[in-house]
């Protein structure tokens, strides 16, 4: 029986989802549980696996196309097997069912003389791209259209208008690529949601430099006799370290949605987690409520989950505040980092470097990193992010206050 692959409702707060790329074209066999179609929100990207062993019969929404939770994105059944009537007329034609170039109904392109030059549709896309004029092409398809094999010989047979006018600089080089990389799924998510924060949100980094001794002896301290899983990180206590400071200054820990501000009761913390190509930001929720252990617990959970590309949407939703700690690089001190929206202010650790500090009168070395803070000027000014670094520094210096 032809079974309908179907948007999945990927989160409470999703409307749409667009079709990132289909990894399997119509026609190709596919196993039960075997990833078919990957799909992208804008926090994050899901691949739908097949229901069923059989034969991906159909393609009916195109990558790139947005629809929402429920509406179909393709059938799979056993080859030969008809789909229903009543879901094949709300089909959309794919890729995959349109026939070869030369052998498509060619659009009429008019040529300077108002005679029209007929090609196909990937001849005059790539003719509009390369800037072609497509009277100057042979076409060798029925009824002399245009294809694409045509355009691409035209192109290759065609002189360098840049040809002899190098300088001797730029001739003595060439450029070679390495490689491509589509820009799609997580890449593209992250791309649209920074964009989108950085030009809408006016922003505002603080920084600051904090004594870290305490908080790696206790961390030491913490991890004796423990085994591997069990380790207390560095982003764990920072994690309840943000969320005692918001105790005292809970209007960091908002969001803002462009007509209301809500100061949230949880701090529903994201951790930063790179990805080779990507960035996600799973959520640590009510950090507050919950010991050390669980949650270093949680972020190790998430993190295994991060890397084994199994996160889910609820993974991801409901953050407050967001921490990004890049110290364990050792190559960055101090940088700006993005707010994540709608959440007003998001928490930067860089390196921690050895370096010569004053303690009662005398000059001895002490660990120090530094500590970022932007926050959304709209919601926060200066004055309250500054007393919330200076809370939060106390008890990363005092670091058995975060335990109290």
């Amino acid at each position: 029986m032809a079974l309908a692959l179907n948007m999945p409702k990927m989160g409470l707060t999703m409307t749409t989802a667009q079709v990132a790329r289909w990894l399997k074209n119509a026609g190709d066999p596919v196993k039960k549980g075997e990833p078919v179609v990957e799909v992208m929100t804008d926090k994050l990207s899901n691949l739908i696996e097949s229901p069923q062993d059989g034969v991906l019969l159909k393609i009916v929404a195109l990558a790139g196309v947005e629809l929402q939770a429920g509406m179909t994105l393709g059938f799979i059944g056993q080859a030969g097997e008809e789909i229903p009537e009543t879901q094949a007329v709300q089909s959309l034609p794919a890729a995959s069912d349109l026939p070869e170039p030369a052998a498509q109904a060619a659009p009429a392109v008019p040529s300077g003389d108002g005679a029209k030059i007929l090609a196909t549709p990937v001849a005059k896309a790539l003719a509009k791209d390369q800037g072609v004029d497509l009277t100057q092409v042979k076409g060798t398809g029925p009824g002399g259209r245009i294809t694409k094999e045509d355009l691409t010989a035209f192109l290759e047979s065609k002189p360098s208008a840049e040809a002899g006018v190098q300088s001797a600089e730029s001739s003595s080089a060439s450029l070679e690529t390495l490689k491509i990389i589509p820009y799609t799924g997580l890449r593209q998510i992250i791309g649209r949601n920074l964009h989108r924060s950085w030009s809408e949100i006016p922003r505002v980094t603080l920084h600051c430099q904090v004594q870290a001794d305490a908080l790696l002896e206790m961390r030491l301290r913490l991890n004796e006799g423990g085994t591997k899983e069990e380790r207390i990180t560095v982003t764990d206590l920072l994690a309840k370290a943000i969320a005692a400071a918001v105790q005292k200054h809970p209007e960091i820990n908002s969001l803002f949605d462009g007509h209301e501000i809500k100061v949230m009761r949880e701090v529903n913390l994201g951790v930063a987690i790179a990805l080779p190509g990507a960035l996600v930001v799973p959520v640590v929720a009510g950090v507050g409520s919950k010991t050390l252990r669980t949650v270093s617990s949680e972020i190790k959970t998430l993190s295994a989950k991060a890397r084994g590309g199994t996160l889910g949407p609820d993974d991801m939703a409901g953050g407050t505040l967001t921490l990004t700690n890049l110290g364990s690089y050792n190559s960055v001190d101090t940088f700006n980092p993005i707010i994540n929206p709608p959440q007003v202010a998001i928490i930067g650790v860089g390196r921690t470097r050895q370096v010569p500090v004053v303690k009662n009168g005398q000059i001895v070395p002490a660990a120090v990193f530094s500590l970022s803070v932007t926050h959304d000027h709209r919601v926060l000014d200066g004055a309250p992010v500054a007393a919330f670094m200076a809370a939060l520094s106390e008890l990363i210096e005092e670091p058995l206050k975060i335990l109290a």
